[in-house]
């Protein structure tokens, strides 16, 4: 209504100021006759989304993100420009799990945690190197649960934390350990002694899939279920010596009874393991059927019994590796279900060996919203597209292709 409206200064009046004022700052600053020198704060991420070190680099982008923050001179990047120190690291919940980067003074939350514990784990963080004094803040969004908190802030600031609980009663966690054991018990039997010099890398400790496929190495598939069988008495006698006592009694004894059974097919599924008097029944049917509009003498001639083919190639995966992929063995990381986002290195990669640039990673359930092809993710202060569904296994990506599966 123009009778009733009212012209305001709004360099002066108290209530567009409060609303607005803080956004027309630097503005402002910027537009007088001697501006102020603006202050330029420099950010970046430490996360386990940006990924970890490539083979080409000797620190993963959070570390080295954490070595500028603490002022620490890595020289010049790749583009040969220097690098510049951080002022903030912008990090997720990964920070709570106990990393001390020292030096660090304050600590800024963008919503109130889930608990009092989680609070004092972040809040933690600062203050932790002789410094007296540590500034910590908390942003309330608009639910329901950072309303309350921000509203009562002694429920999440002071008072005791609810003990930790193990649950001992999950029987699919429990054969996992199981069979983690069993593979303990295996290699240190049969593995000869190793100078740990020649095998520095912790997660090629059980060797690689293809050799444990292969019945002529030293540590194979077709041995370790002999050992199992050849042993069975004895290991069902140490194994039911530590299973949890909350474990019901019918858990308990269908471990222990389908011990040997329960022990291999996990790891058959998961190495696409084929016995070889089944790779002759596929070669045998292969002969006898005829292709698709010819006759059982066409000229193409199947593949050589224990021949590689797409879906069980010859891959370079580590065995431990594989096996944590696929669930076999426990796992003690969260979130349980993670999904990788791959960003190539077209420089270094080639048909046969790809290399990547980020390799960024998310809880399943996020994932599947958050890394859909299509969806734009921010890695390393650039936007990218995602363009497919991608498996650093081979075998996945063709069984994928195979199957025409539908993802949703």
């Amino acid at each position: 209504n123009e009778d009733t409206a009212v012209v305001i200064n709004p360099e002066t009046d108290p209530v567009f100021v409060a609303r607005k004022g803080y956004y027309r700052a630097s503005t402002i600053d910027a537009l007088r006759p001697q501006p102020k020198a603006p202050m330029v704060l420099i950010a970046a991420e430490h996360t386990a989304q940006i990924g970890s070190a490539q083979s080409h680099e000797v620190f993963s982008k959070a570390e080295e993100n954490e070595l500028l923050f603490q002022d620490v001179d890595l020289g010049q990047a790749d583009d040969g420009l220097e690098r510049a120190a951080i002022d903030i690291l912008s990090c997720t919940t990964t920070m709570e799990v106990g990393i001390d980067i020292g030096a660090l003074t304050g600590v800024s939350l963008r919503n109130m945690p889930p608990a009092r514990s989680n609070y004092q784990q972040r809040a933690g963080r600062a203050g932790r190197r002789g410094n007296a004094v540590a500034t910590v803040t908390a942003f309330g969004s608009a639910d329901s649960h950072d309303e309350h908190y921000f509203s009562n802030p002694d429920l999440m600031i002071r008072g005791d934390v609810d003990d930790p609980k193990l649950t001992l009663d999950n029987r699919d966690i429990v054969r996992r350990h199981v069979t983690a054991y069993l593979l303990q018990r295996y290699h240190q039997i049969r593995l000869p002694a190793i100078n740990p010099e020649d095998q520095p890398h912790l997660f090629a400790v059980l060797g690689s899939v293809t050799d444990f496929r292969d019945p002529k190495k030293l540590l194979n598939r077709v041995d370790f279920e002999r050992w199992l069988r050849d042993s069975e008495a004895g290991l069902k006698t140490d194994i039911a010596g530590w299973l949890p006592e909350e474990l019901t009694s019918a858990d308990r004894q269908s471990i222990l009874e389908l011990l040997v059974e329960e022990t291999l097919k996990p790891i058959d599924d998961a190495i696409e393991y084929v016995p070889a008097s089944q790779e002759v029944q596929d070669v045998a049917a292969t002969i006898a059927q005829p292709a698709e509009g010819g006759t059982a003498s066409s000229p193409e001639l199947p593949d050589e019994v224990g021949e590689e083919r797409p879906g069980r190639e010859a891959t370079a995966d580590n065995l431990l590796d594989r096996l944590l992929y696929k669930g076999v063995l426990p796992r003690y990381a969260f979130p349980t279900d993670v999904a990788a986002f791959h960003v190539f290195d077209r420089d270094r990669s080639t048909r046969f060996r790809p290399a990547f640039r980020y390799t960024p990673s998310q809880g399943l359930p996020v994932t599947l919203s958050q890394y859909a092809p299509g969806k734009e993710v921010w890695i390393g202060n650039k936007l990218w597209t995602s363009g497919a569904i991608y498996s650093t296994l081979q075998s996945d990506r063709y069984k994928a292709w195979e199957s025409r599966r539908f993802y949703y």
